[in-house]
């Protein structure tokens, strides 16, 4: 099954999947990863946005300007729809490698193993890394995305001694060409096992999926989201070297008042 998650969530996985030519040849629009996103709403146009939204009750908005917030929070509300935002951190390719560099070179824990999905990999080998993100609080991608299927992507993941998953991230590039961002790659779904917590894999599964979307996608710019209130994540992200962006904002559009995702 290449797809994972609540009925909501399987269900706008198939359709971003299916959209997936449209999100990437249309101007204004980007690939969140789950649903349908603009990274230029005025570009796209609202009644293209307002159209998704009453079929698919959510829609993402990607490295907008800051100032925009509360015009898109209005027109959303006239939706019966709410924003929810998270802080964004950016870096340059040139400052992200060498930061990143430094947690993989470091020793690592002889119980532990290295990986990222590949394209021979089964829908129900991924399915293992999908079901641990959904057990940490994230909506997962589609095997498809999360193997690089349709784009280019990168999916790291660690197991323990036992084969289980312990950690995973993933990056790939969700702006179109026409966008500004069109090298910009993002990078989260950022997990790690309760039991493993205190020995630094999120940071070391985070810099691993920076340096693969640098040297394996060619991105010359990574952005991360997090939410205003995770200060552990915002000291991670940092660590490897995306700085706090207060100018831009990414968030989610959606008829839900709970966050889709973590």
């Amino acid at each position: 099954m290449a797809y994972f998650g609540t009925e909501t969530q399987i269900s706008l996985q198939r359709r971003a999947e299916e959209l997936y030519d449209w999100l990437y040849d249309t101007p204004g629009c980007c690939h969140p990863g789950r649903f349908c996103g603009t990274d230029d709403q005025n570009l796209l146009g609202w009644p293209t946005i307002e159209a998704i939204l009453r079929r698919d009750k959510i829609f993402g908005f990607r490295l907008r300007p800051a100032a925009e917030r509360q015009a898109i929070s209005d027109r959303l509300e006239a939706l019966g729809c709410q924003l929810h935002t998270w802080n964004v951190f950016l870096a340059d390719a040139h400052d992200a490698l060498p930061a990143s560099r430094t947690h993989i070179e470091e020793p690592f824990p002889e119980d532990l193993s290295e990986h990222a999905l590949s394209p021979d990999d089964s829908d129900e080998y991924v399915q293992q890394i999908q079901k641990f993100m959904a057990d940490n609080a994230i909506a997962p991608f589609s095997a498809r995305m999360l193997r690089g299927d349709l784009g280019p992507a990168a999916t790291p993941y660690i197991r323990d001694s036992a084969g289980r998953v312990v950690a995973c991230a993933h990056a790939y590039l969700p702006h179109n060409k026409h966008s500004v961002y069109k090298n910009a790659a993002w990078v989260g779904l950022v997990a790690v096992a309760d039991q493993q917590r205190g020995r630094r894999l999120g940071t070391r599964i985070n810099a691993r999926a920076i340096c693969l979307a640098i040297q394996a996608l060619g991105a010359t710019a990574i952005y991360e989201l997090v939410a205003s209130d995770n200060e552990a994540s915002r000291r991670m992200v940092e660590s490897c070297g995306p700085r706090f962006r207060p100018d831009l904002i990414c968030g989610i559009g959606s008829a839900e008042q709970h966050r889709f995702t973590k």
